[in-house]
């Protein structure tokens, strides 16, 4: 199923062209509204010490920055080993005033030996958006790709993100696109990888669970989507363009 937008006015040039977005490709969807279902699969999250507040598509979690976290169990569909290609995209709202390193916005971290399979996040410290893919994780996470945005982003507010894999085994595989944006990419990582390796990891947004809950969000998360798919660089503008103007995209 894909969405197009009728427009009761007639647009000029180019404007013609219509908005679609690949709603078939979702693999799971978090709209907080009042709680973490899952309102396209069946990866139900659980919350703890969540509040919801007035976002920009309805209603947004809102995470505390010291205790809130979104725990999602494993699942064959949120597996993201073996080359599986997949994007992720959400609403994000940076709080510059948060004084903290680095916030996951979300992960898979494997607690048996304290490693990651992915990572996505955002440096406070920095004031870049990162992405981060763990191969064999024996080899005491030397085994990993990962990028982040050339460009600092330092404005308090709402941002949209995409982080797209195209199940190659190099930098050049990772995209990052900030407000439908594709952005030039500094490596962080470029060692040997082949695949992500999977294990019984849950999905972790806005927190990372590791005995105690670290690296927490300091405020609101919103529209978080799984796609197993590279999304396009139109699918991905108008999926921005979309949800930073208060439009849900899968209503």
């Amino acid at each position: 199923l894909e969405i197009t937008e009728m427009y009761t006015q007639e647009l000029a040039g180019n404007s013609v062209l219509p908005i679609s977005y690949p709603l078939a490709n979702i693999i799971s969807e978090y709209k907080f509204e009042n709680n973490v279902l899952d309102t396209v699969g069946t990866n139900n999250g659980t919350a703890t010490a969540i509040t919801y507040v007035t976002g920009l598509v309805n209603k947004a979690a809102d995470f505390n920055g010291s205790t809130s976290i979104v725990e999602i169990p494993d699942s064959a569909s949120l597996d993201f080993s073996n080359n599986k290609i997949f994007s992720f995209s959400g609403l994000v709202y940076l709080d510059q005033s948060a004084g903290v390193s680095a916030d996951i916005i979300v992960e898979k971290f494997d607690i048996g030996i304290s490693q990651y399979e992915m990572i996505i996040f955002y440096r406070f410290d920095t004031k870049k958006f990162r992405i981060q893919l763990y191969g064999d994780k024996s080899t005491n996470a030397t085994n990993r790709i990962g990028v982040e945005t050339t460009a600092t982003f330092t404005t308090t507010g709402w941002k949209h993100v995409t982080y797209t894999y195209d199940g190659g085994t190099t930098v050049s595989s990772l995209k990052i696109y900030v407000d439908g944006v594709l952005q030039a990419l500094t490596t962080t990582f470029s060692e040997t990888f082949v695949s992500i390796e999977n294990s019984t990891a849950q999905v972790t947004i806005g927190g990372r669970r590791d005995g105690a809950v670290t690296n927490i969000w300091n405020g609101p998360l919103d529209c978080f989507r799984f796609w197993d798919k590279e999304l396009t660089q139109v699918e991905t503008t108008a999926i921005a363009t979309a949800e930073l103007a208060g439009t849900d995209i899968n209503p």
